[in-house]
C-alpha cells in the first residue's frame, strides 16, 4: 500500500466500500505480498548468496505497512472533520444513515465512516425502533469524552 498502485485501487476501493473497509482490505493485501516478497527473498538469498533484492523490498513494505498503521486512525478522522467544513461553509454533501444496536460497542459505527459522505448514526433497541440519533461528529466527541468502550445507547446521552 505504500505504493502508488495500492493507493489507487484503495481509492477506487473507497468509493464503493468507504474509507475504512477498503484501507482494512488493502492493508491485509499489503501484507500478504510484502511477507510473500521477503520469504521469497530469504529463498533466493539462501540459493543465490547474492541477490537480496527481494528481501529489500519485503522488508520496505513491512516496515512502511507498521508505521502507516499508526497513524490511520488520526489520519481518518481529521479527513472526516476536515470534509464536514464544507457543510458547515453551506455546500451540500451525500448522506449515509448507521444502524447500531443499543447494546453493541460505538467504536463499531466509526469502522463505517467515510470521507465522501456525511452519516446519521441511528441507534436502535431490540424491537428494530429507532432509540435515537447522532451525527458523526457527535459520535466522535461523545467516544472522546465517554471513552471508546461506551455503548451505543450511552452516546444519546
Amino acid at each position: 500500500m505504500p505504493l502508488d498502485g495500492g493507493r489507487i485501487i484503495r481509492a477506487i476501493l473507497t468509493e464503493q466500500w468507504g474509507h475504512v473497509k477498503a484501507y482494512n482490505f488493502m492493508l491485509k493485501v499489503t501484507k500478504v505480498v510484502a511477507f510473500m516478497l521477503a520469504a521469497s527473498g530469504i529463498t533466493l538469498l539462501w540459493y543465490t548468496k547474492f541477490n537480496f533484492s527481494l528481501l529489500l523490498i519485503g522488508a520496505f513494505l513491512i516496515v512502511n505497512i507498521i508505521a502507516e498503521q499508526r497513524g490511520s486512525r488520526y489520519i481518518l478522522i481529521n479527513e472526516i472533520i476536515k470534509s464536514r467544513q464544507k457543510i458547515y461553509n453551506g455546500c451540500a454533501e451525500r448522506a449515509g444513515i448507521i444502524a447500531i444496536h443499543a447494546d453493541e460497542p460505538a467504536r463499531k459505527a466509526l469502522k463505517l465512516l467515510s470521507y465522501n459522505k456525511y452519516h446519521l448514526i441511528s441507534v436502535i433497541d431490540s424491537n428494530m425502533n429507532i432509540i435515537g440519533t447522532v451525527t458523526e461528529t457527535q459520535l466522535i466527541d461523545r467516544l472522546a469524552q465517554k471513552g471508546i468502550r461506551t455503548k451505543a445507547a450511552n452516546i444519546l446521552d
